[in-house]
């Protein structure tokens, strides 16, 4: 069975923005691990509510914040 994956553009958008991880960690609320991880795309599951704090606090939509790779 072909699984589809999801890249994470966080670190493009951090930089386009001129933000640093530590940044958005204060502004999100989140853990700056939880960011780390995201911005390395080293993560398996993610909770909702992280991409929609995420997404709320930079203004994105879910479409532009998540990329769905389809698998090889």
């Amino acid at each position: 069975m072909d699984t589809n994956t999801f890249y994470i553009r966080l670190k493009e958008i951090l930089r386009e923005r001129k933000m640093t991880q530590r940044q958005l960690a204060e502004l999100t609320g989140l853990r700056p691990s939880t960011i780390s991880s995201l911005c390395k795309n080293q993560v398996d599951r993610i909770y909702l509510t992280t991409l929609a704090i995420i997404c709320a606090k930079l203004d994105l939509s879910i479409d532009q914040l998540l990329i769905m790779q389809k698998a090889d």
